[in-house]
């Protein structure tokens, strides 16, 4: 019982550190946008508009370098795309 206890708690805590040593998801994207089925549309449309390019997995990159393009990237989701994000939103 005893050793499947430490085999339990050693299983988890490397569980955990091999979760916190992942990647965290980057990319800016139009979140939940009530005007399109998909989010990936309104954030293709809206990252071309604003000088970003599309990654690979649907995420807007190239706007994090400046506050303009971020903010109306974040503008365009909101205004065209009835989108839940907010205008202080952060890109990456």
């Amino acid at each position: 019982m005893y050793k499947s206890i430490v085999a339990l708690a050693v299983a988890i805590a490397f569980g955990s550190a091999i979760a916190s040593a992942a990647p965290t998801e980057q990319g800016s994207w139009c979140n939940n946008p009530k005007n399109e089925q998909f989010w990936g549309q309104a954030s293709s449309e809206c990252c071309r508009l604003n000088g970003g390019h599309m990654g690979s997995n649907r995420r807007c990159y190239g706007l994090a370098g400046s506050d303009n393009s971020c903010r109306a990237f974040y503008a365009c989701c909101i205004g065209t795309w009835n989108s839940g994000n907010h205008l202080s939103d952060r890109c990456s």
